[in-house]
């Protein structure tokens, strides 16, 4: 007995903790960057911070749908709270590069540009989610007018987080001597390159996304192009030919 209630004294005190902890600490960076040199490309870096922000907003996703299919008022309403967290997780992995600089112009505005529009599509997500979880917390549902405009609000930071894509990618474009040349050759080299596409591989994102899924601007969809453009071999790598 002494045995079971120590066993159970300890398991409460470990969900204490965990509910304590702040959301803050459980958003951790790219595990591809816990022994990445220090001086590893900032255009590099942020296309690595971008990859996890992209699994923690499909994380979060995949919460709010849970939350929307549960019966249970108390789980539906831990969801989207846990939705919410996952949001703002990603919001913060690529905020920080909204001002940081890289080693020329078109690198530094591509990389901005790109964080921040998809810190603005994490942070709309969040917003819309936060809305549904007062009501619910309220004991009521969302109102027609306002559900609407959650899903429009929800449609529109899809569409910012697909635009975020193509300027994530274009950073790690070298600018070629000639201004009026087309960029056709990367700053990583084939290895580099490998390592980004086997890192959406391994966090469950393709080349391309789930054709039965009715939604059109998900996490899935912006890691698809990101996949693809990636993988293009109309541009070259750092050290190949």
């Amino acid at each position: 007995m002494g045995r079971r209630l120590f066993g159970t004294c300890l398991l409460a005190s470990v969900l204490i903790a965990v509910a304590e902890t702040p959301a803050a600490a459980l958003c951790l960076p790219p595990t591809e960057m816990a022994g990445a040199a220090p001086e590893l490309a900032v255009n590099h870096r942020y296309v690595w911070f971008f990859i996890e922000s992209l699994a923690r907003a499909r994380i979060a996703w995949q919460e709010a749908d849970s939350a929307a299919d549960s019966q249970n008022p108390a789980f539906k309403l831990a969801r989207l709270k846990l939705a919410d967290e996952d949001f703002q997780c990603a919001a913060s992995l690529v905020q920080q590069f909204e001002g940081l600089q890289g080693p020329d112009r078109f690198t530094t505005e591509t990389m901005q540009t790109s964080a921040t529009a998809a810190t603005r599509a994490y942070t709309g997500f969040a917003t819309g989610v936060q809305r549904w979880a007062t009501a619910l917390a309220r004991g009521k549902g969302l109102p027609l007018e306002a559900a609407a405009d959650v899903r429009v609000q929800n449609e529109k930071a899809g569409e910012l987080l697909i635009t975020a894509v193509a300027p994530a990618w274009f950073a790690l474009l070298k600018p070629p001597p000639d201004p009026k040349a087309l960029a056709n050759r990367l700053t990583i080299t084939r290895a580099q390159r490998a390592a980004l596409l086997e890192g959406l591989g391994r966090r469950g994102f393709r080349s391309a996304p789930n054709a039965d899924s009715p939604d059109t601007h998900t996490p899935d969809l912006a890691a698809a192009v990101l996949y693809k453009g990636l993988a293009n071999p109309q541009y070259k790598a750092l050290d190949e030919p």
